[in-house]
């Protein structure tokens, strides 16, 4: 519970006095009550930490202004982003559900209310062509411009053994 998961976090920080704490939840921003909670229960706690967790562009594209403030107020300052391509045919061969108004999007709102990210990618798909390729770069591009607080990954293709994409 947003409770639990405050007090936990409130107990670590008075015996470590951390910064910055990171979630490593891929589904962190999927209950957007349970977002909100959190972000409240660390507001009342005043505990001074930033913090930082993964989010989907389409979470990000999705998620009112209002809990994109609330979140930043309780020291949200950093999202990941797996982005993976720039170009839509490659985000809808690898079923990734987003579309690339959505990555924009998601950037604009957190360069909106002065939240950092890391945006990461991958290249060399199996087939992928080289106007693909240059979509993602041209992508990267874009996102690196619209704020300074922006990062962006670029990783080579490798498959899990066993995967559809194994080849």
């Amino acid at each position: 519970s947003p409770a639990r998961v405050a007090a936990e976090v409130a107990g670590l920080w008075h015996r470590y006095r951390f910064d910055e704490l990171s979630f490593q939840d891929e589904a962190f921003f999927t209950d957007r009550r349970r977002v909100v909670d959190i972000a409240g229960e660390f507001l009342s706690l005043g505990l001074g930490f930033a913090w930082k967790a993964t989010l989907r562009p389409d979470q990000g594209a999705n998620m009112p202004g209002d809990i994109w403030a609330l979140c930043a107020r309780s020291g949200l300052r950093h999202v990941v982003v797996g982005v993976e391509s720039g170009a839509q045919e490659i985000l809808d061969r690898i079923t990734k559900g987003v579309r690339l108004e959505q990555v924009l999007d998601t950037a604009a709102k957190c360069a909106h209310h002065g939240i950092g990210a890391t945006f990461s990618f991958i290249v060399g798909f199996p087939g992928e062509s080289d106007a693909s390729v240059h979509a993602t770069l041209d992508l990267v591009k874009r996102l690196r411009a619209l704020s300074p607080g922006f990062e962006t990954q670029i990783f080579y293709y490798k498959p899990y053994p066993g995967s559809s994409m194994a080849g």
